[in-house]
């Protein structure tokens, strides 16, 4: 959990040829480890890889793919961005097709709750976190479709009864966290 959160965050630092080579290898692997929930997740966002495209495409200042179109034409420079984009959000995407083919979702809320704890210090509870969490896997891994109205009544009820439980990190896996986060920070430092 904790390194495809570190992955998430290294993404955003990708251009180019190594957001290009990183997104395919990772859709390649999640296609042959996980089709079902690739497809799925990618399915989901969808709206989203479309909403970027328009964004980007007719929103960003640049070079007119279609001159005569005018202001009507998307541009170069922002095709470019939409694809970038895209393409990170498409790493991100086959990362959590992945883990959710290994994770159970009781595993899931347990490392997100651990990654969450330090945040106690600033105030904020990871418990909430954690049962906010909860409530969305039940939801998606429900996969009913529902009216979204649906979503405005109250009386419906989730079982939050036994969701997760909580270990401590062992010294193996908090030497494995401060060793990914010490080369995160190394790769952003170097390349940001």
């Amino acid at each position: 959990m904790t390194a495809g959160c570190i992955l998430i965050v290294l993404f955003q630092t990708f251009s180019g040829w190594v957001l290009f080579v990183s997104a395919m290898t990772l859709t390649l692997i999640a296609a042959r480890i996980s089709t079902s929930r690739l497809l799925r997740v990618s399915k989901r966002l969808r709206y989203i890889f479309l909403a970027l495209l328009i964004l980007f495409a007719w929103q960003t200042p640049g070079t007119l793919l279609i001159p005569r179109w005018g202001g009507w034409s998307p541009t170069l420079d922002g095709l470019r961005l939409a694809v970038e984009h895209g393409l990170r959000l498409l790493d991100v995407a086959a990362l959590v097709a992945m883990l959710m083919q290994f994770l159970q979702p009781e595993e899931w809320i347990a490392g997100l709750y651990a990654l969450a704890s330090p945040l106690r210090l600033i105030g904020l509870v990871p418990e909430r976190f954690a049962v906010r969490m909860h409530l969305v896997l039940q939801h998606v891994s429900n996969g009913e479709r529902r009216d979204w109205r649906a979503w405005l009544d109250d009386t419906v009820g989730y079982n939050i009864d036994g969701v997760w439980a909580l270990r401590t990190p062992a010294m193996l896996d908090i030497c494995l966290i401060v060793t990914m986060l010490i080369a995160c920070l190394g790769w952003l430092l170097c390349h940001g």
